[in-house]
């Protein structure tokens, strides 16, 4: 049995669904997909080879725009708010992480504040390592960061994650592509957010602030509008439309297309 995450309300329907899947044939699994996705798997395999070095903290973050009032997520009677919806998620990446080094966390402290919109600050403990997990839903506006983006922090070194995206047409060499591909990388999503009518009320204007906001050099916004114009996607074309207005040279999106930019 698949299950939508997080698989209960509380820890006794959790303990309740346990003991019933203990009785029962097959299996039931949480539907958590970013397990599955590449960029987690490759994050496990650079700290269990050890190629970060000595670990010493893990933050974990998700943030997401705010659902409307009338969303379900934040039904009382649902077990909802954005520990249920967001929070849920780094508190399982931790888990995860746990298991890569043998440790399972413990929670050392919890603050709660930002009501329904911010799941309570957690902070932990996973064998020798601290850190903090949160999730919360930002204001409409992007702000800087959309999806979960996981920092371990080695020997005065980082390795952020590139963030988990609705469409990633590129392979941006996973955790070891950071700042300057980030951008085109972010451009895209911003396209798709209004293009794809993924973001509510997200106009054309705002969208071109926001591109404007990110950058202005005709590559990285080429380079964006190159991966939509090869996407599989109905909105695919008005992206790179919204990609040209906001700088994109349409040379420059021709060559990233054929492999030449």
């Amino acid at each position: 049995m698949l299950s939508e995450k997080p698989l209960s309300g509380n820890a006794d329907q959790a303990r309740a669904i346990r003991t019933a899947a203990g009785h029962a044939p097959g299996r039931i699994v949480e539907a958590f997909h970013y397990l599955h996705h590449p960029i987690h798997h490759r994050l496990r395999e650079l700290v269990v080879s050890g190629a970060l070095g000595d670990l010493r903290r893990v933050d974990l973050v998700l943030a997401t725009p705010p659902p409307p009032d009338t969303d379900p997520r934040w039904s009382w009677e649902l077990s909802g708010g954005a520990t249920m919806d967001l929070g849920c998620y780094v508190l399982d990446a931790a888990r995860s992480l746990g298991s890569w080094i043998g440790a399972a966390p413990r929670v050392v402290s919890v603050d709660a504040t930002g009501g329904w919109a911010t799941a309570p600050l957690v902070h932990l403990s996973i064998g020798p390592l601290r850190g903090d997990a949160r999730g919360r839903h930002r204001p409409r506006r992007l702000g800087g960061h959309r999806g979960l983006d996981r920092r371990v922090l080695p020997d005065g070194r980082t390795a952020p994650a590139p963030h988990l995206t609705f469409e990633q047409v590129y392979d941006y060499g996973m955790l070891e592509t950071i700042p300057v591909q980030a951008v085109p990388l972010r451009l895209y999503n911003i396209a798709a957010l209004h293009s794809g009518g993924l973001l509510e009320g997200f106009t054309r204007a705002e969208a071109l602030a926001e591109l404007a906001e990110t950058s202005t050099d005709p590559h990285p916004l080429a380079e964006a509008a190159a991966a939509h114009a090869m996407a599989d996607n109905w909105y695919a074309m008005h992206a790179v439309d919204l990609l040209i207005e906001a700088g994109a040279d349409p040379e420059l999106i021709q060559d990233y297309a054929s492999g030449s930019g």
